[in-house]
């Protein structure tokens, strides 16, 4: 670049100081950037507002059950210990799904949940439960 070409490009820059962006070229021999028209339709775009999150959130699953956590009474644990010793003394395998076939109101992890616990083992003697 010669020393009148670097001159001539200061000058031009020095003219485009303070000048509105509408005067303003877009550099050397480019016309000026057009103007960005707030009215047009976006082709179906919708924008979230500012205040939206970016992440989605999931929805909760929904609830099997609706009313209050059924507990085990005395009675039913008492029953269910029964049910494992006669399924033990039968060598019998799948012994949850075969309990849970015996007490249908009760789902399976609620049975296994129950057998899991050290008090009912150390009240029915069992030292381990698969």
């Amino acid at each position: 670049m010669s020393e009148s070409d670097a001159t001539e490009l200061d000058s031009t820059a020095r003219s485009n100081i303070g000048e509105g962006a509408e005067s303003a070229g877009g550099g050397l021999g480019q016309p000026p950037p057009r103007p960005i028209r707030p009215n047009v339709a976006c082709a179906g775009w919708c924008f979230p507002p500012s205040g939206a999150p970016s992440i989605p959130s999931r929805t909760p699953e929904p609830k099997e059950r609706t009313g209050p956590k059924l507990r085990w009474t005395a009675r039913e644990v008492e029953a269910l210990a029964a049910a494992e010793d006669r399924l033990r003394a039968k060598r019998c395998r799948n012994i949850n799904l075969q309990l849970h076939q015996e007490f249908p109101d009760r789902t399976l992890e609620a049975i296994k949940g129950k057998r899991r616990l050290p008090r009912y083992r150390a009240v029915h003697g069992r030292s381990r439960v698969r």
